[in-house]
């Protein structure tokens, strides 16, 4: 935060002689004008921590706060400004009136003191900063804490120069010694970052004044050898860390016109001023009785001789009597008060009691006066053991889990860390314990409200929506997609969010927000599974509604359904696949039948696989007018297909939008389907085909009431490999097996003994058919298929049941029969998209 830049003083009132001189001194930019910004915010809404109600007779600090809190800061361009003020202190019902001048000063003249390009000389005129600094009564150095550890040092190193040229000068003016200092670090809300929690910023903080306490001790070190050298005019010196603002960080939103340690350092200006002006007061009072009465000092010196060197008079207060004194007039009250402030800055004060109980003359100094500061220390080494022992507790915000945040709720629960003490039940320390144990509960109650919102509310119900998708009910009645639909609708709305916002404050806590909470391993593990099952749902719900299976809605059309032959034609593709495009742009991806459960794969596979069939149709039509145009005779012939490859080959643009759509059913139904065109395409520029056949299968429905003798032959025919005989001969390999669920005879054949089965090399146009003599001189031809070029596809249909003495095309078809070949791909499959060839491609 920039200083705030005040061309005038900001008001005409006049400073009482009598008030209290608080001067802020720093470089430019430290900070100055906005810690006086903050204090009239710390008046306005942190008065219990300031301990007194601030009068700002001039109004000058409260233009300074709505500078630095609703406009833009400027430096003061003034010498000196100062701002009077009256302090009405509070406690116990009685409240005093305390005068002050809060002076203010530019930069660029504080930085021409400390490199002495301006004499701190008490000639200084007033109006000057000069004459302010050596007229204080309180010295506030500000420097700004986030600047780099390069610029903090040399700061410090001007600091030290400066605070040991006002010693000098002070000491020459016999003034009483012990001016408070007040050296603030500025501006550390600059410190955090937004991933910080409360306890990483105040450990930042902690560090910074570490590192510059290390310069304190430097500083006291080399002050302590020069005592001897100077009688008067010793200063004390003081470290404090302040911010106009709390910052963002983790779990815990900005606040940013709350000020952070502003209001507690006035307050300890303000009675550290009071306390040295005290002192100045009482030694000015005995320097004026000893040189008013010097002159009679020396006409009753002779007679007074004999009496006074006969009865020694009772010494007077010493040095660090009145230093013991100074601290009584000063303490705070309670141990809350006296106890408030980091652990650096407590252990500081009790070392500093030690040492005074080490000082000489100390054994020599009243009862009441050692045992003050023998209490003292002694209160303050046993709080600060009790607070560490706090501070070493995790804070709740800082948990990952609720394994852990009950590890720190039961190590906050230790008989250990109960007050020791009955009037420490309001210090910061016992502050700082109930208010865990209440984030504790806190986080523990938000933590799994928002864990059960993710895992139970949205993850189990869309899990088990997607599960059970299309599974008929238990007393076998039909699927009820329309609700289901509804459901999964209520679940994937694109505004659900959680009730919980993470710059929300916990209830039960005033100083966590939800997002604590949300970095939880549990509500994050949570989360992640309704993350990831939101878009396995969606995908359901899109492939559903896509292929009928539930009500159609302007958003999600049932572009994949297919009316049966000829409602649809492959022109209503284009128009089709848009439709499909808009409405489920993922479709690609999404529209695959790995990952899906079971049950909706079975009542996907009947859609699909049918609207495939319908949409089949139209184009094997337009394949067959392909193939009439391609010639002029009746007949199908190989030469016949050669223009129908060609076309394919070139990719035709009347496909284009068909293929697509025909892919995806493909493989709704088959994962392994290929490109229906693609295949077609690749089929039909083959010049031969190989059949191999090593074992058959046949499967007769017991309905069919066929019997077929044991010594029944399977002959495969097939002239341009063995003319006049069949090409392949197999003879049943066991008995018959009758398949009870099936309610089938199955039979298998294998080749006959002593002729293996050789390869056939079936080139296009070729005869092929397959016989079987059953009893009852009936007979199983296969001879059907779909062209008359490509007849090996005759195996895989079914057989016409006929007399033996009958054509292959009497009799009727055996439906139910089938066969299976082994291997696999023994007979090469005849690609869908080929049709069915009448006998006479022209009438």
């Amino acid at each position: 935060m920039p200083d705030i830049e005040t061309p005038n003083t900001p008001a005409t009132t006049t400073v009482s002689a009598d008030a209290l001189r608080i001067v802020l001194f720093g470089l430019p930019g430290a900070g100055k004008s906005s810690l006086l910004g903050a204090l009239s915010q710390s008046g306005q809404a942190q008065e219990h921590l300031l301990n007194a109600h601030l009068n700002d007779l001039s109004h000058g600090l409260d233009e300074l706060r709505q500078r630095l809190y609703d406009e833009n800061g400027r430096r003061t361009a003034e010498e000196v400004v100062p701002y009077p003020v009256d302090f009405e202190t509070l406690g116990d019902g009685k409240n005093g009136h305390v005068a002050a001048a809060l002076i203010d000063c530019d930069g660029r003249v504080a930085n021409d003191l400390l490199v002495q390009n301006k004499p701190l000389d008490e000639n200084s005129p007033e109006g000057t900063l000069a004459h302010e600094v050596l007229e204080a009564d309180t010295l506030v150095l500000v420097v700004d804490a986030a600047a780099p550890p390069a610029q903090i040092e040399t700061d410090f190193m001007e600091f030290d120069r400066f605070l040991r040229a006002m010693e000098t000068q002070r000491g020459r003016r016999t003034e009483v010694s012990g001016l408070p200092v007040f050296l603030v670090l500025s501006k550390c809300d600059l410190l955090a970052v937004p991933e910080d929690s409360v306890m990483d910023w105040m450990e930042k903080i902690e560090q910074r004044k570490r590192e510059v306490d290390v310069h304190f001790r430097d500083f006291l070190a080399r002050r302590q050898a020069e005592a001897a050298s100077l009688p008067f005019g010793q200063i004390d010196l003081r470290l404090w860390a302040t911010a106009v603002k709390r910052p963002a960080l983790a779990g815990t939103p900005p606040r940013p016109r709350e000020p952070y340690g502003v209001a507690e350092l006035f307050r300890q200006c303000l009675d550290q001023a009071v306390a040295f002006r005290a002192r100045n007061r009482r030694a000015d009072h005995r320097l004026y009785w000893v040189t008013g009465g010097a002159a009679a000092l020396v006409v009753l010196l002779t007679a007074l001789m004999v009496g006074v060197a006969a009865r020694p008079q009772p010494p007077g207060p010493s040095d660090l009597q009145q230093k013991i004194e100074t601290m009584r007039y000063a303490e705070r009250r309670t141990p809350a008060e006296r106890l408030r402030g980091p652990v650096v800055d407590l252990k500081m004060r009790r070392d500093d009691l030690n040492a005074l109980a080490h000082t000489a003359g100390f054994e020599a100094l009243p009862d009441a006066d050692k045992e003050f500061v023998q209490d003292r220390a002694a209160e303050l080494t046993e709080y600060v053991l009790y607070l560490e022992k706090i501070l070493k507790v995790p804070r709740p915000a800082d948990g990952d889990g609720l394994q852990t945040l009950q590890q720190i709720k039961d190590a906050l629960d230790d008989k250990s860390l109960e007050p020791v003490h009955e009037d420490w039940k309001t210090t910061d320390a016992v502050v700082i314990r109930r208010e865990a144990l209440e984030d504790v509960s806190a986080l523990q109650n938000a933590v799994e409200r928002v864990r059960d919102w993710y895992q139970v509310e949205n993850y189990a119900r869309a899990h088990t929506l997607w599960l059970h998708a299309g599974e008929p009910a238990a007393d076998g009645t039909a699927f009820k997609w329309a609700d289901w639909q509804k459901d999964a609708d209520e679940l994937l709305k694109p505004d659900r969010a959680p009730p919980f916002i993470e710059t929300q404050r916990l209830p039960g806590s005033d100083r966590l927000t939800y997002a604590a909470a949300f970095r939880f391993s549990e509500v994050v593990a949570a989360k992640s599974r309704w993350e990831v099952m939101k878009p396995r749902l969606a995908r359901v719900r899109n492939l559903a509604a896509a292929l009928g299976m539930t009500p159609a809605t302007a958003d999600r059309p049932a572009a994949l359904v297919v009316e049966t032959p000829p409602k649809f034609q492959v022109a209503q593709a284009r128009a089709r696949l848009q439709a499909l495009q808009t409405a489920y742009p993922s479709y690609r991806s999404d529209f695959v039948r790995v990952a899906l459960p079971d049950a909706f794969i079975k009542g996907m596979d009947a859609e699909a696989r049918a609207n495939y069939d319908n949409l089949l149709a139209p184009a094997r039509d337009l394949i067959l007018q392909k193939l009439k145009a391609a010639g002029t005779g009746p007949e199908e012939t190989p030469a016949r297909w050669h223009p129908v490859r060609d076309w394919l080959k070139g990719e035709p643009d009347e496909l284009a939008a068909w293929r697509t759509l025909a892919g995806i059913l493909a493989r709704l139904h088959n994962p392994d389907a290929v490109d229906p065109v693609s295949e077609l395409s690749t089929f039909l520029q083959q010049p031969a085909f190989t059949v191999e056949i090593k074992r058959l299968t046949l499967r007769i429905p017991e309905e069919l009431n066929v019997k077929v003798p044991p010594t029944a032959l399977f002959y495969v025919w097939h002239p341009a490999t063995n003319k006049g005989e069949a090409a392949l001969v197999f003879e049943q390999e066991d008995q018959a097996v009758r398949d009870t669920e099936g309610r089938a005879w199955v039979y298998t054949y294998r080749p006959i003994v002593g002729k293996p089965a050789q390869p056939l090399v079936y080139k296009p146009g070729d005869e092929f058919w397959a016989r079987l003599t059953l009893k009852d001189n009936l007979v199983f031809t296969w001879a059907r298929s779909h062209s008359a070029v490509y007849k090996f596809q005759c195996l895989s249909g079914v057989p016409r049941l006929h007399k033996a003495t009958d054509a292959n095309t009497e009799g009727k078809v055996a439906e139910g029969v089938s066969l299976e070949v082994s291997p696999k791909d023994g007979v090469p499959r005849v690609p869908d998209l080929l049709p069915v060839v009448p006998a006479k491609l022209v009438p």
